[in-house]
């Protein structure tokens, strides 16, 4: 992935590598590869791979924002890791991700909130019922 450089005048914060990786994510799914994302601090204690049979979107749970989502389903999404299948549906989802946090970025350059808000968010608006959370 090819982060943004401060010399190029693109301040690196995590907002700009939130946004990058959205960016990256959602050429990787045009290309009709599936996505699988891990935070150097995401530790496994067992093998991932079953859980990624699941469904289109997998990903570990969090007590985050927005708080009302969050109490309804007892839990939000985390990026901490996350899997994007690769099909139409999700492509499409993941670029609605992108567009949130790239226009939160264009209206509030200041702004250090994650893209697991809008992606519970627009979850939530697309799959109002309780997804199935896994633990």
């Amino acid at each position: 992935m090819l982060l943004p450089r401060a010399q190029q005048g693109v301040p690196i914060t995590k907002l700009n590598i939130i946004g990058e990786r959205q960016r990256f994510g959602v050429q990787v799914l045009a290309a009709g590869l599936s996505v699988v994302h891990a935070d150097a601090d995401a530790l496994f204690v067992r093998d991932p791979t079953p859980l990624l049979a699941e469904g289109d979107i997998v990903a570990s749970r969090i007590w985050g924002k927005p708080l009302s989502v969050v109490r309804k389903w007892g839990a939000g999404v985390c990026t901490g890791f996350y899997f994007l299948r690769a099909s139409n549906r999700t492509l499409a989802f993941a670029r609605r991700v992108q567009r949130a946090v790239a226009a939160k970025a264009s209206t509030h350059p200041e702004w250090q909130q994650s893209d697991q808000y809008f992606i519970l968010s627009l979850i939530h608006i697309s799959e109002p019922t309780r997804p199935r959370l896994i633990s």
